[in-house]
């Protein structure tokens, strides 16, 4: 019976709230419980988006076989932005062939365009 008596003294006295974790411990009714940061919820800030290479950086050989270059591929053979073969495009200065929605520049019409407008200074 001795043995009895002193495994409930060690078995009541482990249970007792001062011996217990703080996890394990209640908290009072008048403290409210702060929530853990919601780790799977929205982010509290943007994220930075991200912009694409410019055109400088993003190398274009055009194929030396294709009789029709593509917008950037013109760009490139003529050393400009392909912003500004839009602008030579949309005022008419220099010619282009429309394939549906798509936009091609011809080989031989981008030189003889060159020899037109030499300056002869």
């Amino acid at each position: 019976m001795k043995h009895e008596a002193s495994l409930f003294a060690a078995a009541s006295s482990t249970s007792s709230p001062k011996s217990a974790p703080l996890a394990a411990q209640a908290m009072p009714s008048s403290v409210p419980a702060q929530a853990a940061p919601n780790r799977t919820g929205p982010r509290t800030q943007e994220p930075t988006p991200r912009t694409p290479p410019s055109d400088a950086a993003v190398a274009v050989s055009p194929r030396p076989d294709a009789l029709l270059l593509t917008e950037r591929e013109a760009a490139a053979t003529l050393s400009i932005s392909p912003r500004k073969l839009w602008e030579l495009r949309m005022c008419g200065t220099i010619p282009c062939v429309r394939l549906g929605r798509s936009v091609r520049y011809d080989r031989d019409d981008l030189k003889t365009w060159i020899k037109d407008n030499k300056s002869r200074r």
